[in-house]
């Protein structure tokens, strides 16, 4: 058995704004295929060449052509690469799920990743602009977290049904969806986080109506079990739906998440026995 697991993120364009970046446009300009190489890094995104290899396997068809636009020497592709590629195609997948790119027309500026690793103490939105093509924006309907990332759970349906769509119908896993947080505990380290909550069942209604139309979703892990340290935030963002008191012998104490997932997961059970 083979698999891949990817962070995946839908292009959604920003229709509330005078000038719209015209995302057919940008197909017609570099080709379908051309379209999947750009839509998600820096001017080539290493997912979608991830993606169309592992589960369509091949290489996007305008890739090659792109190369050489970019004087970039194709002669490390082999043509018995290609046969590798069939012959590897995985049998599931995996994705983390959070959220999409909402855009717009460029504007001005460099390309550029937008991260917010301050939390409350910054303003900076999570984004990105790709220069001469496009960048995020706000859609002033939809909430955001404290470290500016939006909170959409529509993408976890646009996202299914993307791979069921556009790339093949198999087995996938959400292997990573979750709220991370500023925290109080009350005087016994109990935590009321209706917040994540609130999250997490917008995505997860979203994922079952993916089902409901077809995606075939084995799986959902829920990020995470229990706090734990952030390689930018130490343990001041917390992600679980078990508290743990760093200061207090790591004694783990369940938020109210915790029983809200327990009572989600018995009841689906339940449900589909």
């Amino acid at each position: 058995m083979m698999n891949i697991l990817v962070g995946k993120f839908v292009l959604e364009a920003n229709e509330n704004v005078p000038k719209l970046c015209d995302l057919e446009n940008v197909e017609l300009k570099f080709g379908k295929d051309m379209f999947d190489v750009l839509q998600l890094g820096d001017y080539i995104n290493d997912k979608a060449l991830n993606l169309n290899t592992a589960l369509k396997g091949e290489l996007p068809g305008a890739f090659i052509p792109f190369l050489y636009e970019m004087n970039v020497d194709p002669s490390f592709i082999k043509f018995e690469d290609a046969l590798t590629f069939k012959n590897g195609l995985v049998d599931f997948m995996g994705m983390n799920v959070y959220n999409r790119f909402y855009v717009t027309d460029y504007s001005e500026g460099e390309t550029e990743v937008f991260h917010n690793n301050k939390g409350a103490r910054s303003k900076m939105k999570e984004g990105i602009r790709i220069k001469n093509m496009y960048e995020t924006t706000d859609d002033p309907n939809t909430k955001r977290n404290l470290w500016g990332r939006e909170i959409y759970p529509r993408c976890m349906y646009n996202t299914l049904m993307e791979i069921k769509n556009k790339y093949r119908d198999l087995p996938v896993y959400i292997t990573e969806n979750g709220h991370g947080m500023y925290e109080d505990a009350d005087e016994n380290g109990y935590v009321v986080d209706d917040a994540r909550i609130e999250m997490m069942q917008g995505y997860i209604d979203y994922m079952f109506k993916a089902m409901e139309d077809g995606c075939d979703v084995r799986g959902y892990y829920a990020w995470s079990s229990m706090d734990l340290y952030s390689w930018v935030h130490g343990y001041e963002k917390r992600y679980g739906l078990v508290r743990v008191d760093f200061d207090n012998d790591n004694k783990r104490i369940p938020k109210k998440s915790y029983y809200w997932f327990k009572d989600l997961i018995e009841k689906y059970q339940k449900e589909n026995s």
